[in-house]
């Protein structure tokens, strides 16, 4: 007699935690449902393209788009041309995004400049974001990707955990009181956490690489199906895309105890920092 073996590997999709998706409904004056219009989804800084139709309930739908800034053109031939631009998209969200077209000239064109609507049902929606505004102006002296994650909800930095090579050199992050060791670290989809079920860090302690990276995701439980294997939450970072202009970076942190603000207890009538102050100095 034989025996069978049958080995079943089930892989999440790494593609719907580092894209997003745009939808929506396409209506006349009249408010009825507009059917087979043309939908097209551009990408600014890259020019990436994604033409689809309504169906015949009106419903358009653009999934798998990669994080950035979209302009959505509307066009049905009785109709004016519809366009929204500045439409922010992050990794894993979904953005609605509905149209009303106007009668008119099909040269004619109605543009508006606006982003999308921030409250969404999508359950895909739940958590928060450190978008690229922040990681780029914020302060950080380590410049670790996943530091600025404490700014969220319910997302805190455990100071007094030990850093070492048996409990990770990396950050110790605790989500709805879960311990450290119970999240998920993804750049781009892959997991990143090291032996010690812990951020992933180089021998200075921090996950380094923060130029290149757009955005940083924090997804608190309950989670959708396509994550797993945390108790805690899902850390993911996404990567930056190519862009049509060039462009770089420079980055300077500077701290001196000169620019600290005074506190309560120091003499107003000193001046110079408090180094020159402490040794008598003149030169400062």
């Amino acid at each position: 007699m034989r025996n069978v073996f049958l080995s079943v590997v089930l892989l999440a999709p790494a593609a719907a935690q580092t894209t997003g998706a745009i939808e929506g409904i396409v209506r006349d004056p009249s408010a009825a449902l507009v059917a087979e219009a043309s939908v097209r989804v551009s990408e600014t800084a890259t020019s990436a393209t994604r033409n689809l139709s309504t169906d015949s309930t009106g419903y358009y739908q653009a999934l798998r788009l990669a994080p950035g800034t979209y302009e959505i053109v509307v066009l049905r031939p009785g109709f004016r041309e519809q366009v929204r631009r500045g439409v922010e998209l992050e990794a894993g969200a979904t953005v609605r995004v509905d149209f009303a077209l106007e009668l008119g000239e099909a040269r004619d064109q109605v543009v508006v400049v606006a982003a999308a609507s921030p409250i969404s049902i999508s359950p895909a929606d739940w958590g928060g974001w450190v978008r690229q505004q922040e990681l780029e102006s914020l302060p950080l002296d380590g410049r670790d990707l996943f530091e600025l994650s404490a700014r969220q909800p319910e997302v805190n930095m455990v100071r007094v955990a030990v850093r070492d090579t048996v409990r990770g050199p990396g950050l110790k992050l605790s989500v709805k009181g879960a311990r450290p060791n119970q999240n998920s670290f993804l750049l781009d989809g892959i997991y990143i956490n090291d032996s010690a079920a812990s951020a992933a860090a180089s021998a200075s302690g921090n996950t380094l690489g923060i130029e290149g990276i757009r955005e940083v995701r924090v997804v608190t439980s309950p989670f959708s199906a396509e994550y797993g294997r945390a108790a805690g939450a899902v850390f993911t970072a996404v990567s930056k895309s190519g862009s049509n202009e060039f462009h770089g970076s420079l980055y300077e942190f500077l701290r001196n105890s000169v620019l600290d603000a005074r506190n309560f207890f120091d003499d107003p009538a000193e001046r110079g920092c408090r180094r020159c102050v402490a040794t008598s100095s003149a030169a400062c």
